[in-house]
Order: C-alpha cells, then structure tokens, then sequence
C-alpha cells in the first residue's frame, strides 16, 4: 500500500492529506480568475469520476483569486503560486511539472467540462494505450451573444476537427499531423486544452507547451504529442470553450507579437522529428513569412526575437 503523501499547497491555505496518486491530474493556470473559476471547478466536482486531483497555478493574480482559493477545501485541489506573472504556457508548464496522475486533463480558468468528459477521455485512453493524447468535440459559451468580434470568431471556429475529415477513435498520430502540415499548419485543428487530455509521460516528453510562442502555444504541444504515438478522438461534445470579447480584442491587438509563433513551432516539431512529411516545407514558409514580417515593421524587439529565434535554430543543428 502506497504511503499518504503530504498535499501541496504554497498559498497559504490549509488541506488534508492527499493518499495515492489518482489517475488524473487536471492541470489550470489561472490569472485574475475570480470571476469564472467558481464556475470551472463546479464542473470538475460534478465529473462522474472522483479519481482525480486539480492542479492550479495561481501566476501572480492581481484580483481576489488567490484569497479566492485559500478558501476552497476540497482535498482533490493542489494550489501553487508564480511570485511574478510567468504567462500562460509557463504557468501551465509548472502545473504539468506538478501532476502526478497518469493522464493529464488540460483545463483553463473560465472554461467547463460536461460532467462525463474525465470518463469519455480517459476512457480512450484506456482502451488504446498506443494513443499518446485524447481529444474531444466543445462547444462555445459566447460572454457576449451579440458581439460582432465573437460571433465572427465562433463562426470561423465553430469545429476544429472537421478539418481533418474523416477520424476515427483511433488515429495515426504521424499521419495527422502530415495531413495538418500539408495543409501549411493553417491553425488549432485540435481545439483549445480544454478539448485535451494526455499521457502525462508523453506531455513531459513532448517539452509542456511552447513558451517562447505568444498565441499558439496549445497546438504545438498537440503537433509534438501526434510524433510520441496514436490519437484517440472521441466524437462527442463534452467541454465548454468560453468566448470573452474582451479575450479576443486584446488577442487582436496583440497579433503582430506571435509573428514568430509558426516559425517556432514548425522548429519545435523538426526538434523531435525533422523528417516528418511535409515538414521542410512549413519550416521554409514560416520563416519566410516571419522574415517578410520583420522587413515591413523591423524594430529593436523583433530583432531580438530574431536573433534568439536563428541561435536557438542553429545550435539546435550543431548539436
């Protein structure tokens, strides 16, 4: 019998014991949450599994979440703290460092899970074990039905796995991810982390989720997880992605910073597989892109960035 093992917990809040490791870590970085994060974990308590714990990381929160969660007693929560904003793929890198069950649920602050999603994706993941991740059809919660950005945006985005076609339960992890790159790794095809759940083996191997990319850090953990084996698709809604207007206007203005985010990525693939098919020609695109980028609006930041990005590149080929 495993020995009970002490809970973490570094916000100052108090808890019991946790005993053996359960099956499923839900992993949630969290910043400035106190208005959505009730409802987030109301859906976690609801799961027809209880074999789970929920790893949060506070990354530095501005507004009452930390305070908000010191009072939340539930033994399955596991709450850290960033003593300086880290942003969100490192806040949900550190929550990933943390789990310690089996399988990792992804899960952001204001998003929901059905109460049967931890059993539809584990369950998957239980039935084919050559399957590295999970993932699932959600539907949009639009904070603002009326909002041209957010009916624009829920338009465009309405179902992200039709654009492979036909999946099955299983899938070839390789071979999807061919097809996504043949088509130029046009955008998330997955789904946001809500829609996800992976071997946390395979999450750790795959290097957590990019940090150095500003916007599209989510899929290319996904394209690195379709390299380390098959795909398990459950055709299903059974998750919630909230659509804030505010979220996408600041998204909007922020556009020009994930200049170099595809660049990365297709690097970030090439580190784990360079001969992936159809590969060399996003890499060779994506770099033009970005160079063609940083000729019409060149600054002392983006050269920066560009000079990191071309280090990183060729030390990663000397080695």
């Amino acid at each position: 019998m495993e020995p009970t093992l002490p809970a973490l917990r570094t916000d100052g809040g108090t808890m019991t014991a946790v005993s053996q490791p359960p099956r499923i870590s839900v992993c949630m970085p969290a910043y400035n949450a106190t208005a959505t994060i009730d409802a987030t974990l109301e859906s976690l308590w609801a799961q027809s599994l209880s074999e789970f714990e929920v790893v949060i990381v506070d990354d530095a929160s501005t507004d009452s979440t930390r305070e908000h969660l010191r009072a939340i007693l539930d033994p399955r929560l596991r709450v850290l703290r960033n003593g300086t904003n880290a942003k969100a793929p490192a806040t949900g890198n550190r929550a990933l460092a943390f789990a310690r069950g089996e399988y990792v649920k992804f899960l952001d602050s204001d998003d929901l899970l059905k109460p049967g999603c931890l059993e539809a994706l584990s369950g998957a993941l239980d039935r084919h074990p050559s399957a590295s991740m999970a993932f699932c059809r959600r539907d949009l919660l639009l904070d603002e039905p009326q909002d041209p950005q957010s009916q624009a945006w829920a338009a465009e985005y309405a179902s992200p796995p039709d654009n492979f076609g036909n999946l099955a339960e299983l899938n070839s992890g390789p071979a999807l991810l061919s097809q996504w790159l043949r088509a130029g790794l046009p955008g998330n095809w997955i789904g946001e982390p809500v829609t996800v759940m992976a071997r946390t083996a395979a999450a750790r191997a795959a290097g957590g989720f990019a940090e150095r990319a500003v916007q599209d850090f989510d899929f290319s953990l996904w394209c690195k997880l379709m390299l380390k084996g098959d795909v398990a698709f459950v055709d299903a809604v059974h998750t919630t992605y909230r659509v804030r207007a505010g979220s996408i206007t600041r998204d909007n203005k922020r556009s020009a910073r994930d200049w170099l985010d595809r660049a990365w990525i297709a690097e970030g693939i090439a580190a784990h597989d360079p001969g992936v098919p159809g590969l060399p020609t996003v890499r060779r695109r994506n770099l033009h892109r970005a160079l063609s980028d940083f000729g019409r609006e060149p600054s002392k930041e983006r050269a920066r960035q560009l000079a990191a990005f071309c280090a990183a590149v060729l030390g990663r080929r000397r080695r």
